[in-house]
Parts: C-alpha cells; structure tokens; sequence
C-alpha cells in the first residue's frame, strides 16, 4: 500500500471516532466510537498518542488555529517538535485568511523551497499584527537597534521588510559636516540575528526622497531604486574639499533658494535579486573572511537604469509597471511630471493642465503623486492657487492623468504634453500644505514566489485602498481620505505569450481601476496634544501610523513628542465602507471613536531629534533614525520567531524532525557564467554610468 493511500486510510480512521477525554498528562487520548444505535453501545477504544502515526499528526495539527498550534507546544517536548514541521505551516499558509506579507518574488521564496521556519514568521507576523493593530490598546511587540555604521538620512524598504535601502554619510567630527554618501542595503531579519550591510554604492552628495520597488527588468527579478540629489550647477564647484555652498546641507522636503546655481538629479538603479539573496544566504555570517571572499567573487549588485537631470526642483519620485514595463516618474516642480522606462526610451514629461478662468491667474502646486498601474496612470494631488472668488482663495484636487508611454508619438521636440485630468475630485475648501499618499500594494505581475499561489488570502484578492493624509496651516488639523478601487465591467483576454503568474496577477488585478466616487474623511484635531503641536502621518493602505512634532518646525530633525495607530475597519474595503457611504453627509464621516490610538513610546530611543522615520505596514514595522546617531531603532507592531546568539531558533528541538524545519538544503548558491547576476557588469558597459560609482558590499 502507498504512503498516501495509508495516510488517507489512517486518516479516516481517526476522523471516525469522537474523543471521549483528554489526558495529557498521561499521554493518552481516549477515543469512543460513534453507536451505531441506542441499544447497541461499543465500549471506549483507549489510545496512546505514541501509537497515532507522526504523518496523521502533522495532518490533524494543519486543522488547527495558528495560535492554536503555538500553545499545544508547551504540552510536552513531543508536541513541541511536532508542531514545527513545514508541512503544517504551509498549510496554513494557503488556508491563511489575514494579509500574508509580501515575499521577494524569486523561485527561492515558493513552496517548495520555503523552509518551515520561513513559513512559521510569515503566518506569525500576520496573526499577531492584525490582533495587535485591531485592539482597542494597542502596543508595541518589541524595540531594539542595530548599528548602521553611517549616519542614516533617508530609509526605503520593499513590501514584507526583507530588505533595507538606506542613505547614509560619514560624520566629519563634530563640525556637523558629512562625507562619503552612499546608499547601503541591509538583509533583515537575518538568521544570525538583526541586519546586516549587505551591498554598497556611493551617490556623490546626499541622497533624499528615496523609493523601492521589487520589478522585473529586462528579464530579471531586481529591486528598483531611486532617489534625488542635489548638485552644483557649475563644474567648478564639483570636487573641490570646501565647496562655497554645501548641496547636501539643503532640506529636500523644501523649496529652497540656493546662493549658487544648483541641478537635480533623479537617479534609478537596479539590483537583481539574485545578488542580494547571493550576499544574504543564511549559511553564511556576514562580516566574517569566508562572508567577504565570497561577496568578493560575486558579481557588482548596483547597476545604473537611468538619470533625470534637470534646473527645477525634482521630488517624490515612484517606480511601478506601466504598460507592462518598469516605470520611473518624479514630480517636476511645480507642475509636471517626467516620466522614464527603465527598459530604455526617451524621457517624457507631463505637464498638467491648468483651468482658463476669465480675470484670474491660477498658480498650480502639486503635493505628491503615485503611479497607479491597474490604469496606467498617475495620481496627482494638487493645489490651485488665486481664485477671487473663494476663501481661501484656493482648492486643492485629486486628479488622474494618463501615463505617457516610451513609444507615444511626441507632439514637439521636448517630448512635452500637457494633459487634462480623465478623473477630478475637489476637496472640501481646506488650507491644505502638503500630502503624504501609500501605496496600492500591488504585487509585481512576474512573481515566482509563494504568493501568487496565495491570491485566496484577503490581501491579494483586491487592490489595496490609496490613503492620503493632508495636513492644514491655519487649523492645525489632519485629514485623511481613502480611494476604493472598483471592478471595471470588461476585462481583457490574458496573451498567450504571457506566464503563468502574469495570467493570475490579471486574473485578480485586471478588472480593477481606482476611481473617486467613494472617497471619505476623518479629522484628527492637533487639540488632543495641545496647540503647541502638529501631527504627521506615515500612510499605509490599511495601517497607518500618526505622530506629533512641534508645531511650524520645518527642520528635517524634529523631536517626536507622541505617537500612534490609525485603524478603521471601515476602511479596509469598498464593501466594508458601504455602511458609512449609506449615512455619509455633505462633508465626509468620520470613523468609529477608536480609530486612533496613542502608543507609548519605547524607552532608550532618541526620539529628540529623529532624521527619517520609515513604516513598513505589510509586517508592522517601524524605523527610526536620529540625527547624530549612528544607529537605527526598531519597533516591532507583530510577533516573530525568536532567534538565539548563532542564530538558531529559540527553544532548539530536543528531536530530530525530518525534514527539518530551519534547513535549507540546497547548496550555497554560485553565479553562473551566463545566468542574469553574471551579466549585470557586462549590461553596465553598455551605458554611461561615470555619475554613479558601483560598489560591492
């Protein structure tokens, strides 16, 4: 008889009885069988758990909850090893009804190479962050540091956390002055505990704004990065030691008036997964000789995509799949946006199109934009200033605007349109400043991860929510309003050409497009803290996070005074909001009173004067990095699987489970001479890359 055909015999056999009693002290279950009928009883069958097959075991836990199975291993040594293999966990897995978080969309992340470990933190995080961000006294999991090396200007993750972009420069002494920029990627959550630098490239002056995104360029599985930077307009002033205007010193969150001619660059890079997952494998410690020799024998991870370059102020720059290919775009202030595929093709702008009103003079200001690929759009947030009529004297839209394409015929040489909006919304008549958007979470459309085979779970069944928060001068308030996406009636046939991934992420993202007839707001009064303060927002699409700095401080170090959680169950879909949009009045509904939370702050963190604040909500992290400092804190919202000082799981198994849960099996992985990691210098040859040094970590 096959194992399957006994699992299955065996596994019937159980599910035929009901148990009578439970003792678990003993380590016996008593199990009665079902009377055939009232006059006919059969005594109890008394069973001992030694005597159930390991195989039937595993299978009943997969039934189980995850919590449920986190407390059966404190029974007894047995059910804790037990409980750890993979199989279980992958079950639980594709049965998962929370938001998984996202994976590195690689072949190393699907089922059949995702360790039981790997899939335990997945399930793990999801559980306890949904129960965590959904309390009615929410708090932090856990907070600890790790040490950057560098001081750390800016932060940028991708979905799920497993990789960290940060911005970093050395410190001259105490004169307050920074050398050597760079962006440094950490592996985090490494298995020999914490984060670790990984890779390594210099940015000339400092890096700001910056943007990640996971995306499939010319073939390979990368991570796309981009940033702005500042830098002298006159040749002169480039390598000199003491410059007569630091670039690098100007906030970049601020229009600012340089006492020498300064450009903008938007800079785009690409790392290809395979590097990264060569640089991070777990069988090997980072820092040590046999870590170094071999990152010295891989291939360079930076590869330089594209450069825009330009006299204006350049911020907010996105990555995203627009027309089936990588796209960059970066607000052009103060009203266009510059578009470039990463694949190669002309850079095009946009220039967004201002109302003809007779006797007024309107002076456009965008806030923030987001690429939106379910349309092949940009979302734009804009603020109109100098109508005669209003009082305020301005109003502020959002507006959905057409991408423009690589190969779209160009009206003119500079390859400039000017675009109506297809979609407007006026909002209500606030003072409104600035804007700070999330993202849509849409996963790449070519993903070899477990994801796609997860498209059940909640997170991935729609897109998500697009939640901005707009803060106001003279009321000293924030408002949040939250775009539903909706399903289109028509759906395009998938490509025969297209994978099998592609096919399921139109299956599931195809039929959607984002649109402003359900949009609603909440107010949050600066009052709660006193009008000595203001709050700021870390959007997300379903969990955000809200803070309190000193009111008008535009330095980029304010001190954070208070913090806390933004939760609405109203908010998670368009299906769960329609009872708000059934009483929704003239100006928007406001949330149930528990949306918002304080959280208190963990102690031993500088929260004096923080330089960059990044929040990951897909896995409810948060990172903080102060001025002066050179390391980065970090405030855990969900559970993980404790590691221990080699990096083993806490509370190692007493028994031998197999396959074991923590391996991985194959071997240390090695480029080969024509996979797509080998050629990445080879690639780099081909184009200009004299603005961007490339460094291995």
């Amino acid at each position: 008889m096959s194992m399957r055909s006994s699992l299955l015999s065996s596994l019937d056999t159980l599910l035929r009885r009901r148990p009578r009693a439970l003792d678990l002290e003993g380590g016996a279950v008593e199990l009665g069988l079902r009377p055939k009928n009232d006059a006919q009883q059969r005594p109890p069958a008394r069973m001992r758990l030694d005597d159930v097959p390991n195989d039937v075991l595993i299978m009943l836990f997969s039934y189980l909850d995850v919590i449920d199975v986190i407390s059966l291993r404190q029974v007894s040594k047995f059910f804790h090893d037990i409980s750890h293999h993979s199989i279980i966990w992958k079950r639980f897995l594709r049965q998962a009804n929370v938001p998984i978080p996202p994976l590195p969309p690689t072949s190393r992340h699907s089922f059949p190479s995702l360790s039981g470990f790997e899939a335990e933190r997945l399930l793990l995080r999801s559980v306890s962050l949904e129960q965590t961000w959904s309390s009615r006294d929410p708090s932090y999991v856990d907070a600890w540091v790790f040490n950057a090396n560098y001081t750390v200007f800016s932060m940028a993750t991708v979905p799920g956390g497993q990789y960290l972009i940060a911005s970093v420069g050395n410190s001259i002494g105490s004169s307050g002055r920074f050398t050597n920029y760079s962006l440094v990627i950490y592996a985090m959550d490494h298995p020999h505990g914490g984060a670790h630098p990984i890779a390594r490239t210099h940015t000339e002056t400092k890096a700001y704004h910056l943007k990640a995104r996971y995306t499939t360029i010319r073939g390979r599985r990368s991570i796309a990065i981009a940033y702005v930077r500042r830098d002298w307009g006159r040749r002169s002033e480039r390598g000199k030691p003491n410059p007569s205007v630091d670039v690098s010193a100007f906030s970049g969150d601020h229009e600012i008036d340089p006492p020498t001619p300064i450009k903008y660059e938007c800079v785009a890079l690409e790392t290809p997964l395979e590097c990264l997952e060569l640089l991070s494998d777990p069988r090997l410690t980072p820092g040590t000789q046999e870590w170094k020799a071999h990152a010295k024998s891989q291939p360079k991870p930076f590869r330089w995509l594209a450069t825009i370059r330009t006299r204006s102020q350049l911020m907010y720059p996105d990555i995203d799949e627009l027309f089936g290919k990588p796209y960059l775009a970066v607000l052009k202030k103060p009203n266009s946006i510059m578009f470039k595929n990463l694949e190669g093709g002309l850079a095009s702008t946009l220039t967004c199109s201002i109302p003809d009103l007779p006797n007024q003079s309107l002076t456009p200001k965008i806030f923030n934009i987001r690429l939106v690929s379910i349309d092949n759009a940009v979302l734009v947030v804009r603020r109109l200033d100098g109508y005669s009529n209003e009082r305020p004297n301005r109003k502020t839209f959002v507006e959905l605007y057409h991408a423009i394409p690589t190969d779209a015929p160009a009206p003119n040489d500079a390859r400039v349109w000017s675009r109506e909006a297809f979609n407007s919304e006026e909002l209500p008549n606030y003072d409104y400043i600035d804007c700070s958007m999330s993202d849509h979470g849409i996963p790449t459309r070519i993903d070899d991860s477990v994801l796609p085979q997860l498209y059940s779970a909640i997170d991935s069944m729609i897109p998500h929510p697009i939640t901005f928060f707009l803060r106001t001068r003279e009321q000293d308030s924030l408002h949040r309003w939250v775009m539903f996406p909706e399903k289109r009636e028509q759906v395009l046939p998938p490509s025969p050409a297209m994978r099998s991934s592609e096919v399921s992420h139109l299956a599931k993202y195809g039929n959607w497009h984002y649109r402003f007839d359900h949009i609603h707001e909440t107010i949050r009064a600066a009052g709660t803290v006193g009008h000595l303060f203001e709050h700021r927002a870390l959007p997300g699409s379903l969990r955000s996070i809200v803070y309190s700095v000193p009111r008008f401080d535009i330095s980029d170090s304010p001190p954070i005074s208070s913090m806390g959680r933004q939760y609405c169950r109203h908010s998670q879909s368009l299906q769960a909001a329609q009872p708000l949009f059934e009483q929704q009045a003239e100006h928007g509904v406001e949330d149930s009173p528990n949306t918002f939370v304080w959280i208190p702050l963990p102690p031993g963190i500088n929260f004096g004067a923080v330089n960059s604040m990044l929040w990951d909500e897909t896995i409810g992290r948060l990172f903080i990095a102060s001025k002066g400092d050179e390391e980065v804190f970090v405030i855990d919202f969900a559970k993980t699987i404790r590691l221990g000082k080699y990096g083993e799981r806490a509370g190692s198994l007493p028994v031998a489970i197999h396959p074991n849960p923590n391996q991985v099996y194959s071997p240390i992985p090695r480029p080969r001479p024509d996979s797509p990691v080998a050629q990445v210098d080879k690639a780099a040859l081909a184009v200009n890359t004299e603005d961007v040094e490339m460094q291995d970590g």
